[in-house]
């Protein structure tokens, strides 16, 4: 099982990689339960213990280089427009936006860094919890929200895709001014906030 401590040792996130299911357990109250999708056969989620120290609304993604190498620039490559129609900035080194045009996708190593906008079809979804670990793992929403309809759910890079990202979210923070509502409201502003 994947640990999310939240701080007080009687809350915590528990997921059951095996069964395709988060709980949030409180205290003596029985645990809300999350369908959740996790990583693949060959990408597993990894197994760790870790504080849940924000949560992001509207997150931009970086994907790994593992991502990056093996699976976009490969597609890129054939199409460079699509970096461009899936939301990708192209970053140089001082972190400047490039033209994706103007990329050479064959470059190695890759002299730039890729980054997905946010927004509804971004990778991350609109809600990402952010738990610093050594596997840049994260519990995140995800775009593609037909995939909780399937029974293997073992689907991901490693990363855990929760069900129910936003109600999740306002039960971790447990705060009236975050209540489901309020969160609701501050993604559909669109900025990137912690």
């Amino acid at each position: 099982a994947l640990d999310a401590a939240l701080g007080d040792r009687s809350r915590r996130i528990d997921v059951l990689v095996p069964f395709f299911e988060l709980r949030l357990r409180d205290g003596a109250t029985p645990p809300f339960a999350h369908a959740v999708i996790v990583g693949a056969r060959r990408t597993p989620s990894p197994s760790f213990a870790a504080a849940i120290n924000s949560i992001t609304l509207n997150p931009t993604w970086t994907p790994p280089s593992s991502i990056v190498n093996n699976e976009l620039l490969p597609r890129f490559r054939r199409d460079p427009s699509a970096a461009a129609a899936d939301g990708f900035d192209v970053l140089d080194r001082a972190g400047q936006i490039v033209d994706p045009a103007l990329v050479d996708w064959r470059a190695r190593p890759f002299p730039y860094t890729l980054r997905q906008r946010a927004g509804a079809g971004n990778a991350l979804g609109r809600l990402r919890f952010d738990l610093p670990n050594p596997y840049a793992v994260f519990l995140h929403d995800t775009p593609s929200r037909g995939l909780f309809a399937r029974t293997d759910r073992a689907l991901s890079h490693g990363c855990i895709r929760v069900s129910e990202p936003q109600t999740l979210a306002a039960a971790v923070l447990a705060d009236p001014t975050w209540s489901l509502e309020a969160l609701q409201a501050a993604i559909e502003i669109g900025e990137t906030q912690a």
